[in-house]
């Protein structure tokens, strides 16, 4: 009689596989759900810099003309990519820059998000936003665009040159994955986009 002889599994070695794998599962959906919020993230703060960017050349040719700065609102409005929602903008800061991005002489026009702002943008269309004026500084016709400078009454700011419009975009990031919960993150992150070009001269 030929006896065949089976060998016993090796127990140990199967707790001590499974010990290891519930060691670096944690880790391994921790990386996953970095990733993928680091996706999210990186998408909304290209959206923001990008429409920081095109609401600056936007504001540098429309130059002094009235309802620049309600055409720069209504187009940053539908600007956004898809994966960041309008309703995350916190503020909206059109301001006169300097080199450096800096606000010069405290001219500044912030727009807060909420509330009901009705304007007229340049092509004469009457426009409701959801923007409330908190800082109104940097009026549209106040915007130099000669190059040798506009020299002002005693009472103004005197521009010794053309001036650069600076716009600067605050968002209020809401995590996407239960990265901030695992992390003991509260409440959104913020993320901000600046730009700065110079008005189209006027000869």
């Amino acid at each position: 009689m030929i006896r065949i002889w089976r060998r016993a599994p090796d127990l140990g070695r199967a707790g001590q596989s499974l010990v290891e794998f519930a060691l670096v599962l944690p880790i391994f959906v921790m990386v996953i759900i970095a990733f993928i919020e680091f996706a999210f993230a990186f998408s909304t703060q290209n959206s923001l810099s990008f429409a920081a960017r095109d609401l600056a050349l936007y504001g540098a040719e429309a130059g002094n003309q009235a309802g620049s700065d309600c055409s720069a609102l209504t187009l940053l409005e539908r600007e956004l990519g898809s994966s960041t929602k309008p309703s995350g903008i916190a503020s909206v800061l059109i301001y006169w820059s300097d080199r450096n991005g800096a606000i010069l002489n405290g001219a500044a026009n912030q727009y807060d998000r909420g509330g009901t702002l009705t304007c007229t943008d340049l092509g004469g269309v009457s426009r409701s936003l959801p923007y409330t004026v908190v800082a109104s500084t940097y009026p549209e016709a106040s915007r130099c665009t000669v190059l040798r400078g506009c020299p002002s009454p005693p009472a103004a700011i005197n521009h010794p040159s053309i001036d650069t419009v600076g716009v600067r975009i605050t968002y209020a990031y809401h995590w996407r994955t239960p990265l901030a919960e695992l992390l003991g993150i509260t409440g959104p992150s913020t993320f901000t986009a600046t730009q700065q070009m110079r008005l189209e001269p006027v000869l």
